[in-house]
């Protein structure tokens, strides 16, 4: 009887207990919040590019990019999603959808856009 009370006691605080485990927020869900800068580069030129990350419940993403020749208007990424260290998100940009994927490692969020008229490289550090 006193090992069948003591199972359930300690199956009960494990219950209690997951809630907590699963908003723990480690990784990429925790480093990537704040402000990113960096550099764009495709056959057709480059330029600055930033990147606001917020996260509460969802991602909310606003890119700024500067090309060598003119601005970009900012744009919100949809489709946001975080699996581990790889990133992917949506935008459009030139009247065009876009697809990106970046991996997080060592600070650096480093990856490809590619967009129906032209793909690009980019690298941004937090700042």
């Amino acid at each position: 009887m006193k090992r069948n009370a003591f199972f359930l006691a300690t199956l009960l605080s494990l219950c209690a207990a997951a809630p907590g485990w699963a908003q723990n927020k480690n990784g990429p869900e925790k480093d990537l919040p704040g402000k990113w800068e960096g550099t764009f580069r495709s056959d057709h030129g480059g330029g600055n590019i930033q990147m606001q990350i917020e996260h509460d419940k969802s991602w909310k993403v606003t890119l700024s990019m500067q090309s060598d020749l003119h601005p970009i208007p900012d744009q919100q990424a949809s489709a946001f999603k975080v699996e581990g260290k790889n990133i992917t998100w949506s935008q459009e940009l030139m009247g065009g959808a876009c697809t990106s994927a970046a991996v997080l490692e060592n600070g650096e969020l480093k990856g490809e856009t590619k967009c129906e008229q032209v793909s690009f490289a980019f690298a941004l550090r937090k700042k």
